[in-house]
């Protein structure tokens, strides 16, 4: 990715210059998210509910029941 001024990006940003993102969060790891999932990211979780593309999304708590994984829809093709 590159540097960028923008304000949003806290943590990490989905958004690459070249091959795929995978963003793999432990089970009992706390999680906050906030943000906007764009129609390239599939979340893969048994805690987290599902998102709707190009629609707010928060979700605050913890990862109990296993691990989630947040990815581009590329990830399953590499």
């Amino acid at each position: 990715m590159g540097v960028t001024n923008v304000g949003d990006r806290d943590i990490f940003d989905l958004e690459n210059d070249t091959g795929y993102s995978l963003v793999r969060l432990l089970k009992r790891c706390r999680v906050n998210i906030y943000g906007i999932f764009g129609d390239q990211l599939i979340l893969s979780s048994q805690d987290l509910p599902p998102f709707k593309c190009k629609v707010e999304y928060k979700f605050r708590g913890r990862s109990e029941r296993g691990e989630t994984l947040i990815f581009t829809n590329d990830y399953l093709t590499s």
